[in-house]
């Protein structure tokens, strides 16, 4: 008992005189922030589009960094667990992305679904 009350004076003295001795905590701390963000994220560009008024010729845009393909892979890989693992109909989720601004009609989601499903079983 003597023995642990002189070990508490020397570290009181250790930490009067500023010195400060730490060690690890086990299990470490958890930090974890939340954000909200849609299922689906989409941009959409409004790109301008010039005529020539000598032919008549239509000119556009060209959208910054955007590829030909309008879908991502990633979308179906959405899509897909939100139908058939959560059980989201495909309107509800039309409605969802509609109310954030991005047109994602039910028709279009399961033609999303229908390539994704093609990529899958190839490989």
């Amino acid at each position: 008992m003597e023995a642990a009350g002189a070990a508490k004076k020397r570290e009181a003295k250790t930490l009067a005189a500023g010195q400060r001795r730490s060690r690890s905590i086990v299990p470490p701390a958890l930090r974890i922030r939340v954000a909200g963000q849609a299922p689906i994220a989409a941009t959409v560009y409004e790109l301008e589009r010039l005529r020539c008024n000598l032919c008549g010729e239509i000119v556009e845009a060209e959208a910054p960094g955007v590829d030909e393909e309008k879908y991502d892979a990633t979308a179906g890989a959405m899509i897909g667990p939100l139908k058939y693992g959560s059980g989201v109909p495909f309107y509800r989720l039309e409605g969802l992305e509609e109310s954030l601004g991005i047109p994602l009609p039910a028709s279009t989601q399961r033609e999303i679904l229908e390539e994704t499903a093609a990529v899958l079983s190839r490989s």
